[in-house]
């Protein structure tokens, strides 16, 4: 419930089998305006995002970083998985998150949001139930201008959290200000 400014975001790509649609998380950082990863908006015949009241927004373009689009046919996990897209229609809430603006988040407890599926951390069995989830971590360092969080790294925090399928674009928050997008592709 503190985490209104991460929503549902719903696409449908053109594949080899058809439309297929996916889903992921983004975060609203203004009324028109939300972040998320790339790799859940690139390539998409449609992008929606749905609010706590079950209303859609479309999106109506995406801004991506060159670095993503000239390797988009090869994505792996990569500092240039983000994309900032602008709404249809305002979507209104209470707070809008700013922008983390220091240099300092190593050793920072963090916390996470998105609506990817739930489950036990090394199990197969996992749970899509739409729900937006949210939890804390220690991030562990800055690794290739990427802030990495674990669990087991020694010290834990009462609500232990990592990213599950569904939580890319969700938000990464020091001090209720955005400081990172999930992103959970690897190659």
């Amino acid at each position: 419930s503190k985490h209104k400014s991460v929503l549902r975001i719903f696409t449908i790509k053109k594949t080899e089998d058809g439309l297929q649609q996916r889903f992921g998380s983004c975060v609203l950082i203004d009324p028109t305006i939300i972040v998320t990863a790339a790799h859940v908006v690139i390539d998409t015949e449609k992008c929606t995002v749905k609010t706590d009241s079950n209303n859609s927004v479309n999106v109506d373009f995406c801004v991506f970083p060159s670095a993503f689009l000239e390797n988009s046919k090869e994505i792996t996990k990569s500092p240039s998985d983000i994309a900032i897209c602008h709404l249809e229609q305002s979507i209104k809430i209470d707070f809008y998150p700013k922008l983390y603006d220091k240099f300092d988040e190593s050793g920072k407890i963090c916390s996470i949001a998105g609506f990817g599926a739930t489950g036990i951390h090394g199990s197969t069995k996992t749970i899509s139930d739409g729900r937006r989830r949210a939890g804390s971590n220690i991030i562990d360092g800055i690794f290739d201008s990427m802030l990495e969080c674990s669990i087991n790294s020694g010290k834990n925090t009462s609500l232990e959290f990592l990213i599950n399928v569904g939580d890319s674009g969700g938000g990464l928050f020091i001090d209720k200000k955005l400081a990172g997008i999930n992103s959970s592709i690897y190659k």
